[in-house]
């Protein structure tokens, strides 16, 4: 989370005006993330398993990957 906290704090700190991702800037304050209701399916194995789809799913339409 810490690594997150940077991101946040330098590269992604133009985010912050983007109504969709503001949310995420309190994810590093947050006790117990994962139990959190906000937050807690971006923590289950099946967001993880769904994300690596799509992901894959992108890379191989793709034309540059």
């Amino acid at each position: 989370m810490q690594k997150f906290k940077t991101y946040l704090e330098t590269d992604g700190s133009a985010l912050a005006v983007t109504p969709e991702f503001l949310a995420y800037y309190a994810m590093p304050y947050v006790p117990e993330i994962a139990q959190h209701p906000s937050f807690k399916d971006l923590f289950s194995l099946e967001w993880g398993m769904a994300l690596k789809t799509r992901l894959s799913d992108f890379l191989t339409t793709t034309p540059q990957f």
